[in-house]
This record gives C-alpha cells, sequence and structure tokens, in this order.
C-alpha cells in the first residue's frame, strides 16, 4: 500500500524546485521590467517558507537543534556562495585588470575601506547603549565589505547596460570582489583586542601587544600574503594546463564550461584546510585564471557559468530568509527597535557614500558626479557580512574563562547577530527596491499630471480640446468651427491607454493589448458615431459656393474641415479623419496621389530610405525613412526630376562612385587626378601602367588596395619619423602653398589612406590586415582608438587567434605557418604599446556594403587605392587636367611625403594632387 513520505529533504527538493520554475516564467519580466533583483524575491520566498510563515523549511531541524550547528552550516554556504561568485567575478575581469586599475583599487581598498570601517564603527558606537568602541568596530568590520553578490546583480542587466559604463561596471565588481577578501584585517585587528587587551585581559594574557603581533603574523601574513600567493599561484597553473588540454583536444565542452566552478570549489577546500584566506584566494584564482583573456572570450557566449551563479543566488537567499533572526529585532536586550531603524538608515547613507564623493575624482573610470553618487549608494551588504558574522561569532565563542565564554565575548555575540543581520536585509531590501522605486518616482507624477491635466475647454483657442503633454498617448484635436461652418463638429478622440502601462507599474504585455484593443474598439465607434453625425458636404447649389464663384480671381475657397493628429513627437494636419487615424496608429492608409489644395501632383523620392525610389504620396514615402539613419528625401513637382535624384543618391552610395555619368567617365578623371608626371591622358580610355603596357582592367593580375577612413573631426596627430619627411599642409581647397621653409618644417601627416597593398601577396585577407595596421599606425598612440571593420576575419587575427598562435610559434591548429604573419605582428605591437600607455584598441565590426558610411567611405579609398595598384593612366586626345569636380569638405586627407628630401616640383605636385582628393564631409569614422 502506498505510503506518504512527507520529509524534510523531499520538501526543501519541493519548495526550492517549484519556486525556481516559477519565477523562472517571469524573471525577465521581473528583473528587466520590474528591475527588482533575485536576491531581494528569494529573500522573500524564504521568509514565506521560513518558520516564520508556512514553516515548510526548518533550518534548526537540520542542524538537529542545536543553534551551534546551525552557525556553522550558514557559515560554510556563504563560503561557498563567495568562493564561487569571486571566481567567477575576477574571470569578468579584462585582461590584466588588477595591475592595470591598481592605483584606482588601491585608493578603494587602502583608505577608502579603512574611512568606511571607522565612520560605520562611530555610527553603531553611537546608536547601540552600553558598547565599547572596539566592540562597535568589530561589528563595523562585518558591514565594511561589499557584497560581490549583490554588487553582480546591480551591475548585470538591461539598467546598468543602459545606464552603467561598462569601465564603471568592472570597477564596481573589481573592488568588491578584493574587498570582500580584505575584510579580515579589519575584522580580527578589533577581535585580537578585545580578547586581549578588554576586559581585564581575563583568559587571555599578553595585552595589546600580543593582540598587534598576532594581528600581523597570523593576519597580515599567513591568511592575506598566503592567500595572495596561493590563489595567484592555482589560478595561472589552471590556465596552463587547461590552454594545453584545449589545443590538443584533451578536454570537452561541458568540462571546459565548468572548469572555473571547479576551481572555487577546488581553492576553497583547501585554503579552508590550511586556514588561509578563501575569499581573497578565490578572487585573485580568477583573475589570474584569465589574466591573458582567453578563457573569458572563449566563454563570454555560453550560459553555464551564469546558470550556476543564479541558482547559487537564489539558494542563498532564500537560506537567509529562512534563518534570519525575524523576531529579535523587535524584541532584543541589545538595542531597541527606535534606535535600530535610525541606524539602519544612517548606516546605507554616510557608510560608504561620503568616502566615494571625496576619493571619486582621483579615480578615472568616476567622470561625473551623478555617477560618484551611484557608486556611493549601491555599496550592498548582503552575503559577506554574515559570512564575516559567523566567523566572529566562532572566535568570540572560543574566548574563554573556566572553560565559559566571556562575558563580554558573549555581549558582543548578541549584539553582532541583531546589528548585521539586520543591516544586511535592510541593504537587501533598499538596493534591490532602489532602481523600480526610481523609475515610478520618475514616471508616476508626469503619467498622473498627464492623465489628470486636461485643460477646459478655451472659447479663444483653436482645438476643442487641448491636452498639456504629447506623452500621453496620442489624441485626435478637432478644429474649433467658424461662424460660418454649418456642418455640426465631431467630438474629441483620444487614445490614453498608452499612458496607464509607461509607469513601470503595469508592464504585461498580455494586458497592455487586452486595454490597446478595447481602446482601439471605442475608437472606431466614436469615429462610426463622428461621421453620421457630420453633414454632407455642400455641393455645387449651395449659397456659400455660388458666393465664392461669383467672386472671380478673388473668391476664397469653401471652408474644409481639418482633423489634426497628435502623435508622440509629430502633429500633422489632415483631410479626412481616416488619414488622421492612421497616422497616430502608425499604419499608412491607402495610397493615393498626393495633391496640393491647387490639385497638383507631388512625387517624393527617397534617395536613402528602406527601399528607395519614387512615391505618389507622403505616407508611403515616409514608410521608407522611418527608422533608418540619416534618410534623404525631397519633393518635386515632376516625375523626371523625383527619378534623377533617386538615381544621383544610387550613385552616391555605391563604393564605386560615378558622378560624371558613366564609370569609364569616372575612372578617367581618377587616371587623370593619379597619373605620374609627364603622362598626358585623352579620350581613347585605354588604361596603361606607368611603363606604357596596356592595362585590361576587371581581369586576372588585379591588384588589390587599402583604404582607411577618419571622421572630420579627428585631431591632428603629427608622428616622429626617424628621417626627414616633407609633407604638405592643405588647409582648404584653392589655398596657396606654404613657403618653402615652412614646408620643410612642416611635420603634419593626411590621415585617410588610399594606397596599392604593397609585395607579392595581393589577397583580400591581408589587405584587411593591413588597413588595420596602417589605421593603428596613423591613430594616435594617446588617445583610445576605435577601429570599425567589415572583416572579422581581421578582427579575429587581431585580438583572438594571434594570442595562441604567438605560443604555438606561429603555428595553426593545423600546424602550418601563419599567413600574413609579418602584418599580425606589427599590429599586435601596435595594440600591446596602447596597452602600456593604458589606452584601448577598440574593434567593431559592421556589415560590409550597407548603409554605414564609414564603410562605404573607406570602401571607396580602398577601390581608389587598388586602381593605383599598377599606376593606371589613360592615353589620347582632348583630355582636360583640371581640378576634381567633387565637393571638398574637412575630413579626406592623403598623404604625400618625399623621403629623399627636397624636390620642390615633387612637393608642388603633392599639393595639386592634394586639393583634388575626395572627400565627404556627413561620413562617420569608420575603417
Amino acid at each position: 500500500m502506498p505510503t506518504l513520505s512527507i520529509t524534510n529533504f523531499n520538501i526543501v527538493c519541493t519548495c526550492l524546485g517549484g519556486f525556481i520554475t516559477v519565477f523562472g516564467l517571469v524573471s525577465y519580466l521581473f528583473k528587466e521590467h520590474l528591475y527588482l533583483s533575485e536576491p531581494l524575491i528569494s529573500l522573500i520566498a524564504g521568509i514565506i517558507f521560513s518558520p516564520h510563515a508556512t514553516n515548510l523549511i526548518k533550518p534548526l531541524d537540520y542542524a538537529l537543534g542545536s543553534l551551534e550547528n546551525l552557525d556553522t552550516i550558514t557559515l560554510y554556504f556563504t563560503r561557498l556562495v563567495l568562493g564561487v561568485q569571486l571566481v567567477l567575478a575576477g574571470v569578468q575581469l579584462p585582461s590584466k585588470y588588477l595591475w592595470v586599475e591598481r592605483k584606482s583599487l588601491a585608493l578603494l581598498l587602502g583608505p577608502g575601506m579603512t574611512l568606511m570601517w571607522l565612520l560605520t564603527g562611530l555610527l553603531i558606537w553611537a546608536l547601540v547603549p552600553h558598547l565599547s568602541f572596539l566592540s562597535a568596530l568589530a561589528c563595523a568590520a562585518c558591514l565594511t565589505p561589499t557584497d560581490p553578490v549583490l554588487s553582480a546583480s546591480i551591475v548585470k542587466g538591461k539598467f546598468a547596460d543602459k545606464n552603467i559604463p561598462k569601465p564603471l561596471q568592472n570597477i564596481i565588481i573589481a573592488e568588491s570582489g578584493a574587498n570582500d577578501g580584505l575584510g579580515y584585517p579589519f575584522l580580527f585587528l578589533a577581535l585580537y583586542l578585545i580578547q586581549y587587551a578588554q576586559g581585564g585581559g581575563l583568559g587571555s594574557h599578553g595585552g595589546a601587544g600580543k593582540a598587534v603581533e598576532l594581528w600581523v603574523v597570523e593576519t597580515w601574513v599567513y591568511t592575506i600574503l598566503l592567500s595572495l600567493v596561493y590563489g595567484a599561484v592555482v589560478g595561472w597553473l589552471a590556465k596552463v594546463l587547461l590552454q594545453a588540454a584545449e589545443e590538443r583536444k584533451f578536454v570537452d565542452r561541458e568540462s571546459f564550461l565548468v572548469f572555473a566552478v571547479a576551481l572555487a570549489l577546488f581553492i576553497t577546500g583547501t585554503c579552508g584546510m590550511i586556514g588561509s584566506d578563501d575569499v581573497l584566494a578565490c578572487f585573485i584564482a580568477g583573475n589570474a585564471f584569465t589574466w591573458d583573456d582567453w578563457f573569458r572570450q572563449e566563454t563570454e557566449d555560453d550560459s553555464l557559468q551564469p546558470t550556476i551563479d543564479m541558482l547559487l543566488n537564489i539558494s542563498i537567499f532564500i537560506w537567509f530568509g529562512a534563518v534570519a533572526p525575524w523576531k529579535t529585532f523587535g524584541a532584543n536586550s541589545v538595542i531597541p527597535i527606535h534606535r535600530l531603524i535610525p541606524l539602519g538608515i544612517l548606516i546605507l547613507v554616510f557608510r560608504r557614500l561620503p568616502v566615494v564623493l571625496l576619493f571619486h575624482k582621483q579615480i578615472p573610470h568616476i567622470k561625473q558626479f551623478q555617477q560618484a553618487l551611484y557608486v556611493g549608494f549601491f555599496g550592498p551588504m548582503g552575503v559577506s557580512a554574515v559570512f564575516y558574522l559567523y566567523v566572529s561569532i566562532d572566535f568570540l565563542n572560543h574566548v574563554l574563562v573556566d572553560g565559559e565564554v566571556r562575558n563580554d565575548a558573549q555581549q558582543l555575540q548578541e549584539v553582532m547577530r541583531v546589528v548585521v543581520w539586520f543591516l544586511s536585509i535592510c541593504s537587501i531590501v533598499v538596493h534591490g527596491l532602489s532602481i523600480p522605486l526610481g523609475k515610478l518616482g520618475y514616471h508616476l507624477p508626469r503619467t498622473m499630471s498627464q492623465a489628470l491635466s486636461t485643460s477646459q475647454e478655451n472659447s479663444q483657442g483653436p482645438f476643442l480640446r487641448h491636452f498639456s503633454n504629447q506623452r500621453v498617448g496620442a489624441s485626435y484635436q478637432v478644429r474649433r468651427r467658424r461662424q460660418t461652418d454649418t456642418e455640426p463638429s465631431a467630438g474629441p478622440f483620444r487614445i490614453g491607454c498608452k499612458s496607464l502601462f509607461h509607469t513601470g507599474l503595469l508592464p504585461f504585455a498580455k494586458l497592455r493589448a487586452l486595454f490597446r484593443k478595447a481602446a482601439t474598439g471605442l475608437l472606431e465607434l466614436r469615429l462610426a458615431l463622428a461621421e453620421r453625425m457630420a453633414s454632407p458636404p455642400a455641393d455645387a447649389s449651395s449659397p456659400l459656393v455660388a458666393n465664392n464663384a461669383a467672386a472671380g480671381a478673388k473668391r476664397k475657397r469653401a471652408p474644409e474641415k481639418k482633423f489634426y493628429a497628435y502623435g508622440v513627437t509629430k502633429v500633422k494636419a489632415f483631410q479626412s479623419l481616416h488619414e488622421a487615424t492612421a497616422f497616430v496608429s502608425g499604419t499608412s492608409p491607402p495610397s493615393s496621389p498626393s495633391t496640393t489644395t491647387t490639385g497638383e501632383q507631388k512625387f517624393y523620392a527617397v534617395q536613402n530610405g528602406k527601399k528607395p525610389g519614387v512615391y505618389l504620396d507622403w505616407p508611403s514615402a515616409m514608410e521608407q525613412i522611418r527608422g533608418v539613419k540619416a534618410p534623404r528625401h525631397r519633393k518635386f513637382n515632376t516625375m523626371a526630376e523625383a527619378q534623377t535624384y533617386v538615381d544621383a543618391g544610387k550613385r552616391n552610395f555605391s563604393y564605386e562612385q560615378s558622378r560624371n555619368g558613366s564609370p569609364e567617365e569616372d575612372i578617367r578623371q581618377l587616371i587623370i587626378r593619379k597619373s605620374a608626371p609627364g603622362l598626358v591622358p585623352n579620350g581613347s580610355f585605354q588604361p596603361k601602367d606607368r611603363e606604357g603596357s596596356p592595362y585590361p582592367l576587371g581581369t586576372a593580375g588585379a591588384r588589390a588596395g587599402i583604404g582607411v577612413y577618419f571622421g572630420p573631426q579627428d585631431p591632428k596627430y603629427e608622428p616622429a619619423p626617424s628621417h626627414p619627411v616633407y609633407t604638405i599642409d592643405w588647409v582648404a581647397r584653392g589655398a596657396p602653398p606654404p613657403p618653402k621653409k615652412q614646408r620643410k618644417l612642416t611635420n603634419w601627416r593626411y590621415r585617410n589612406v588610399s594606397e596599392a597593398l604593397k609585395g607579392s601577396k595581393q589577397t583580400n585577407q591581408r589587405a584587411e590586415l593591413t588597413a588595420i595596421q596602417r589605421a593603428l599606425d596613423i591613430a594616435p598612440r594617446h588617445r583610445d582608438v576605435t577601429i570599425y571593420t567589415d572583416s572579422k576575419y581581421a578582427i579575429d587575427c587581431s585580438v583572438k587567434w594571434s594570442k595562441n598562435w604567438v605560443k604555438n610559434g606561429w603555428k595553426n591548429s593545423q600546424g602550418r605557418p601563419v599567413e600574413n604573419k609579418d602584418v599580425i605582428m606589427e599590429i599586435r605591437e601596435q595594440i600591446e604599446e596602447r596597452d602600456l600607455l593604458k589606452r584601448q584598441t577598440i574593434f567593431c565590426w559592421v556589415k560590409g556594403h550597407s548603409t554605414d558610411e564609414g564603410n562605404i567611405a573607406a570602401d571607396r579609398l580602398a577601390v581608389q587605392g587598388s586602381r593605383l595598384g599598377r599606376g593606371i593612366s589613360d592615353e589620347g586626345e582632348g583630355a582636360e587636367t583640371g581640378a576634381d569636380d567633387m565637393d571638398s569638405g574637412d575630413g579626406a586627407h592623403l598623404q604625400q611625403t618625399n623621403e629623399d628630401g627636397g624636390d620642390e616640383d615633387d612637393l608642388q605636385r603633392a599639393w595639386q594632387a592634394m586639393e583634388q582628393a575626395m572627400s565627404d564631409d556627413d561620413i562617420r569614422s569608420s575603417y
């Protein structure tokens, strides 16, 4: 006969699995729309499951009824979570991050943590009655470290990605990980002094000298320094072993992904056995494990580590909700509730914020005062505070007198349980609700004022109804009738459901859709009633039309009813209510030719849009430019003019640009500008190289070219070559050349590059890499540089594959020599040079031959360079050598140097060539 087995194990599995399942169904909604974090929601679930509510989770039963066993379980649980979290935090940081940001971290971890410890201790000492200052410092040491678990939840998600710069996220993660392990010196300085100097030294002899000696030897040397060395060595060895196994295909993907978690478990266990600081060792090991960024880049697209992280976070905060001493907050013998609540408020405000505001100008990544406020306020207390609480309790249980715990040590345990637990709960709740409450406080007053501020009908105004803010949603406003108008006016129309659901309170997609449908139905009903109430238009026999007809040349048009539609940010007048409705709803009415009030047909030409072409009505044209970056469109009176405008755009935005009417003419003009001195181009259009040999375009043997395009606002770059360089400084089109002396002193390089690929290897991949190398060579070393390229191969060679190639002696995975090794080595050297200067080299991939204007400009330069590969020229009669007919801007420059020093004719020809350089002043920086 089947029997029920309602055991604690089955109940815990049911509660934990059920909560994770239910929360997973709405996790994106809670975290990305309501901005509620996992720790806060899990804490609430733990309270519900705890003995204080449903009594499903019974922590004391799992500890066999022993409070000491329960403390030990909580201590080990927090150690496990912190160990895994800190290894993952170290892995998430960029390469060599602790060394690169050592000054900022030293400021936050040295004087920053010390001031936080002292400020927190002063507040506890002031508000907790009958507590010594040393005991207050012991409590404060538990609360000084920033919790890495809560910090990680704050700097993740849509809100963080949108509002917190990535460098600021990294500094928060690094500071919370490092200071979590550095809480030991602050804690044990107070505990050793309490044991040996407080209470008359009962049970412990040696005084303050003994306390300081133990603090230096055991805490700093054995605990801190040993953990630093151990974590760095183990992390580095783990990286080397994993790389070797991966290169030899010894490790499968699952084991590769879980390697960091296994490393955390190993370090936590081994450090625990030798009695060192396992928390700090885990963080250092994680950073050493990804010192070269190899493991982070290999696993950044995988979700196994975040999944394990999420499971541990949910479990630990459910446990906190079940074991927290909720009853003692209101009924205890150490601090009354009317002091405990102000203490929580003061700690949250003054524990960290003043320190960050004091030092933020010395931290480069905290660039604004608002960012300093954010970093100062969001310094949460949670898992790390509870961990240090139970480390302290374990230590105080060994401060004995005659085999019993000393009275002051026992009293300090009670104070620490209440204060640390209460402040940790306050931090979880306050920091978990700060972002959603902040978003609600920003939107709710606006929404309420918009919904309630509909103005009364104004007899002098032009509209029947007026709304104070367009962000309410969409509204129809019917223009007030003139006294001569005989048609009854329709009532106002309004769609207001949008205003109710952009507050962040009800972001439920289905509920929003339901209300939107209801509002649309009401609108359609109102429209139908309005059309039935409206009178038919006046015919030709009406007195009004007759009077207007008799007016001759000065006759006035019969007044027409106008419908004014307000969108989110636009307002427009329409001839019909149907068109106004379509404008607000975002849909185009049936296409019909657009005419003016005089009956003239208009043609709308879209040059740059989703589908370039000529459209007969504006709504159809508007659909083609909506959401397009830098759209181009114009209105014309004739179809021929509109079509010419569209055709011109097609030529302008192709990367083989032809502004002279035909590709042959464009090549001919290019040959004129770039031909060698002494060659006279003519009209035969027969291309030849500099030796005079015919060169058939588009056949085998074509050369590759490179193009590098800089934006017009980039600062000038002055290189320092080892040999004399004579350059031309082109200020503007038509400007006269500078005097000869000034030319020799001028050392300025034109940044845009259009040149042929040198060498016998003429491949597309080598040209892409060479373009990146030239861009890095030209860009200033003292600034961050961002390279936009449409070659994923070039990006991978520069930042990903080359690291393994260096270790393998420049052999690829098949054991063959790496192609284009010389160019890749130069790129790596330039990147490393910038790294030493603490400047970033950022690569961004863009889709090639698309609407990205920077990519188009770089392609144009590359095409020109490939044409110059054989010195293409023209021979014939009737060719002109005049200036280029393209518009000149201030952003296109080509380098012209004379390395052997000084031929005046070469300088003059270079100057003339620069006057004819192609340029586009509306294209952003790209390569």
